[in-house]
């Protein structure tokens, strides 16, 4: 006869973790993941004596998949002792994280059958193992030193270098006027702008505090043709 207070299993998995289910079941907390090896054992005993006995036959294993019998994790049981079985199978690759998975075992001993729950666990696609430690102190990225030393100085260069060569920031790389003429074409055959030039964009545009009509409109084009041929490069 097999029963939970005749029926004491432990399970054994990858890391040799044994964990005693009965006669109280507890949860297992244990996960294994797809196409994972799955092993476990379970011992029957006289039901009057308690003392360990084989079945009448070998026992038989299933696994219940969310509930559902499921033939395709197949799984074999081994006397390896007096009373002792192991069972060995592989769990499906088909199977999803999230699953939860019970092993069912049927045992007919000293004449009676019965069947017993003896392990439960849960499908996932990461074991702790599996997992890489972050150690923020030494393997943090300085995202401004990256992009310093990964992202191209002229990927930002258009729009920045055109803000400032209009306004006239005197903080601004000296650069910023040959870069802004390589990017918007102007009166003076893609040179630097002149300085009625400038003056002309900044009282057109209202910016950098000098909205003042310039006294020499010099030979800039109308802001118009500027921007358009902006536009199209």
């Amino acid at each position: 006869m097999i029963s939970k207070r005749q029926i004491t299993g432990y399970l054994k998995h990858s890391k040799h973790v044994q964990t005693t289910c009965f006669p109280a079941q507890k949860a297992n907390t244990m996960m294994l993941k797809p196409s994972d090896a799955y092993t476990a054992q379970f011992t029957t005993q006289h039901p009057d004596t308690a003392v360990a006995i084989d079945a009448d036959a070998t026992p038989t294993a299933t696994a219940t998949r969310n509930g559902t019998d499921d033939g395709a994790f197949n799984l074999t049981v081994t006397l390896i002792a007096t009373g002792r079985y192991k069972i060995t199978g592989t769990v499906p690759a088909t199977y999803s994280a999230g699953d939860i998975i019970q092993i069912t075992v049927n045992a007919t001993v000293n004449g009676t059958n019965a069947t017993a729950v003896i392990d439960h666990f849960q499908i996932d696609t990461k074991r702790n193992s599996d997992l890489i430690d972050f150690n923020p102190t030494t393997q943090s990225i300085n995202v401004g030193q990256w992009a310093g030393n990964n992202v191209s100085s002229t990927d930002f260069s258009v729009l920045t270098y055109l803000d400032a060569s209009i306004s006239s920031r005197s903080t601004f790389d000296p650069q910023s006027d040959q870069v802004t003429a390589e990017n918007i074409g102007t009166g003076s055959d893609s040179t630097d702008w002149t300085d009625t030039e400038k003056q002309q964009i900044r009282h057109r545009l209202g910016i950098d505090g000098d909205t003042s009509l310039p006294t020499n409109t010099g030979d800039l084009l109308d802001i118009k043709t500027i921007l358009q041929a902006a536009t199209r490069k």
